[in-house]
């Protein structure tokens, strides 16, 4: 944590915010800048947000539904702030949600030359390896969710 970004973008899809807050009060706590960015499909699944806020993290909700936030998905909201920005030399991004939207951050990050890491969620059965359950395709080749991860650089994942 002490020798990322400045500047950290984290997103977060659904209950993709459980392994981010205790990394969200790591990066301010070492002084670095937070803007959260939390995606659900209604207000109803838009969780920690007040406690986030209270961290001192600038918090940008949307909401499928429009119930909360902009009605949008939470990437498309991510690719309008990083298209509205013109430095983006400082930034890096962490993730953690479904598939589908790991793999839009990916692609923003390729596009914008952006540092990310996202974090997997796998079954994982057998949580030592031994069981194979949690293989995910890497660019070199296939890794483990449980003992490699779960957090991978995003540009390391084969996503097709």
């Amino acid at each position: 944590i002490d020798n990322v970004n400045d500047k950290i973008l984290v997103v977060a899809g659904g209950i993709g915010i459980a392994p981010l807050l205790f990394l969200i009060k790591e990066l301010i706590r070492k002084h670095k800048e937070v803007i959260t960015f939390m995606g659900a499909s209604c207000k109803d699944n838009i969780l920690c947000h007040s406690e986030i806020n209270k961290l001192g993290s600038e918090v940008i909700i949307a909401t499928e539904d429009g119930s909360q936030g902009k009605k949008a998905k939470i990437t498309e909201v991510l690719a309008g702030f990083l298209s509205a920005n013109k430095d983006l030399s400082d930034i890096a991004i962490f993730a953690s949600g479904p598939k589908n939207m790991l793999r839009i951050i990916t692609e923003l990050s390729n596009k914008y030359n952006i540092p990310a890491e996202v974090s997997l969620d796998e079954i994982i059965a057998c949580g030592v390896g031994a069981c194979l359950g949690c293989a995910v395709m890497t660019k070199q080749g296939y890794k483990l969710v449980c003992k490699d991860g779960p957090v991978f650089k995003a540009g390391d994942i084969v996503w097709e």
